[in-house]
Formats: structure tokens, C-alpha cells, sequence
């Protein structure tokens, strides 16, 4: 393994198996950083999304969309769930408006 690997795994719910996230920060460093509006962070608390499955749907989305106000939508089926993060680009980061959980996909 190269040393500038690291593993994550997280646990999204109870009798799940984990999540495991391969960061190589060659890749992710060329991102801009991620900031979260209060909102989203109340959201990701109340729905157990974690911050990496939130960079994970930015950045490999299974789709985008454009949204009101010049956001955009990233979806991205992740750990038995659709997930669609709203976002909005910044001049020196990305603001995350808001994380929205469900079963079924958001479109068919």
C-alpha cells in the first residue's frame, strides 16, 4: 500500500456493514475544501451522513443536476441509500446547502 493512503470506514446504521473510503490526498488535494451551511449539518447529524459520504457524492456523483439560485444537486447511491447532497461552487470552496436522504431514487 503506498504510505500516502489512508483508509476510512464508517458505520452508517446499526447492522450494516462499514463503508470503506480509499483517500489518496494526491486526488483529493487539487478539490477545493468543503464547507457545510448549519443546515446541512443539523440534516447530516439527524440523517447519519457522514463528511465523507458527502465529498464522495460531490465528487463522484452518480448524476448532477443544476438546482435554483446556481446550486447543483450531486446524487449517489452509497451504502443501501440514495443520497443527494445540494452544493453550491465558491470562488475558494464549496458550500454544502443541504444532505437528503432516501430509500428509493429520487428519480426513476
Amino acid at each position: 500500500m503506498r504510505p500516502n493512503l489512508r483508509i476510512t470506514q464508517i458505520l452508517v446504521e446499526p447492522n450494516s456493514l462499514p463503508l470503506t473510503i480509499y483517500r489518496d490526498f494526491d486526488i483529493f488535494s487539487s478539490m477545493k475544501p468543503i464547507r457545510y451551511d448549519c443546515h446541512a449539518r443539523k440534516w447530516m447529524k439527524d440523517r447519519h451522513v457522514h463528511d465523507d459520504e458527502v465529498r464522495v457524492a460531490i465528487e463522484n456523483p452518480d448524476f448532477m443536476e443544476q438546482s435554483v439560485k446556481g446550486r447543483i444537486n450531486a446524487f449517489k447511491f452509497l451504502n443501501k441509500r440514495y443520497l443527494r447532497v445540494t452544493f453550491k461552487k465558491e470562488l475558494d470552496h464549496v458550500l454544502v446547502i443541504t444532505v437528503t436522504i432516501r430509500k428509493k431514487p429520487f428519480k426513476e
